[in-house]
């Protein structure tokens, strides 16, 4: 099955996350080029197709029976042609296609190494929190075990005659 200029038109692409995948505008415009070169190779085939269609029926004479094999070669021609150009396009896709995947590629490598560097310094932070945590909770229990005391002190002591 050949593809047209129609099918590359009716090409629908899944849209992806945020960060990651192809530039939509970038590839509609290569698809846009590859749908006129695909229609402007089938109007050559059709024409092509069309000469080789007009040409006389001979009853066997020399000239048509070569006119007929230029026709055919002409024809032959147009679609080694075509089909060249069909896979420059396709190389020329799969490059880019290539090109863009390492640089999203390396795009989120780098994401990834700038969070990890983010949640490294946050795991710090946290630990150091705790750590003031702990000397704060620390220093307050001392403190009130020694109120404590005093108040204790002062509860045993025998009460001070008045007077």
């Amino acid at each position: 099955m050949a593809l047209s200029a129609q099918d590359v038109h009716d090409k629908q692409f899944t849209l992806v996350r945020q960060a990651t995948g192809y530039d939509i505008d970038e590839v509609d415009a290569f698809l846009d080029e590859v749908e006129a070169e695909l229609a402007r190779l089938h109007e050559e085939l059709d024409a092509a197709r069309a000469q080789l269609a007009a040409q006389p029926a001979g009853g066997g004479e020399a000239p048509a029976e070569a006119e007929a094999a230029g026709a055919g070669g002409a024809a032959a021609r147009i679609l080694e042609l075509a089909q060249r150009t069909a896979d420059e396009y396709v190389a020329e896709a799969r490059r880019t296609a290539d090109s863009l995947v390492g640089e999203a590629e390396e795009r989120a490598r780098a994401a990834v190494a700038g969070l990890e560097g983010q949640r490294a310094e946050l795991e710090a932070r946290v630990t150091a929190l705790r750590t003031f945590e702990g000397e704060v909770r620390g220093r307050l229990t001392s403190y009130f075990e020694g109120q404590l005391r005093d108040l204790r002190a002062i509860a045993e002591r025998p009460a001070e005659p008045q007077g």
